[in-house]
């Protein structure tokens, strides 16, 4: 039982399944290096391919992986792939070969600080439709005919810090934009 579990752990988080004993048979474990490259696989994939694969009493060619692999990381290891990673906020494990290296990790930089600076521009979005939404429900409540004056003046106050908070958010907002003429609903399409 255990076993399974961790076989449907690693499953879930490699996104791949087990070699079956006739994919481990018939395996180009070449390809397979080079397949696992080209996505920027980590490492551990051979050995959870290996090790599946032993189980069906295959042994792995390792050699060819690893060739394989290398050919495979010179094809995700490109300034445009590395954008893209950065961009979607995804993490580098350090896996391209050292003459690519540089050229791809100034572009991941470049779309990770994109990738940031898209998630505080939302969270601040996010925030301030929460305030927004939370102001008008006080508002509501004020108006309803059974609210005390104390807790008609406790709601005011309340409300009139969370358009305080609305003003910071929002100078925030613009300070992120830089004063350009955007309307967050434009933002990241």
């Amino acid at each position: 039982m255990k076993r399974w579990m961790l076989w449907v752990g690693l499953i879930f988080l490699c996104g791949c399944a087990p070699m079956n004993k006739n994919e481990c048979a018939e395996a180009d474990w070449y390809q397979l290096g080079r397949q696992d490259g080209a996505r920027g696989a980590a490492t551990e994939y051979f050995a959870r391919r290996s090790e599946a694969c032993r189980e069906h009493g295959v042994t792995a060619d390792r050699t060819a992986y690893y060739q394989g692999r290398e050919e495979g990381l010179r094809l995700f290891c490109t300034p445009e792939n590395g954008f893209a990673l950065g961009r979607k906020g995804g993490r580098y494990t350090y896996i391209c070969p050292a003459d690519m290296e540089k050229a791809f990790l100034a572009r991941y930089n470049e779309g990770l600080k994109d990738y940031r600076f898209e998630q505080a521009v939302r969270s601040l979005q996010s925030r301030m439709s929460r305030n927004e939404k939370a102001i008008q429900a006080m508002e509501e409540e004020m108006l309803a005919p059974k609210v005390s004056s104390t807790e008609r003046y406790r709601l005011y106050r309340e409300i009139k810090k969370l358009e305080e908070e609305q003003q910071e958010m929002q100078q925030e907002l613009d300070f992120l934009l830089g004063g350009q003429d955007i309307k967050p609903h434009e933002l990241f399409k």
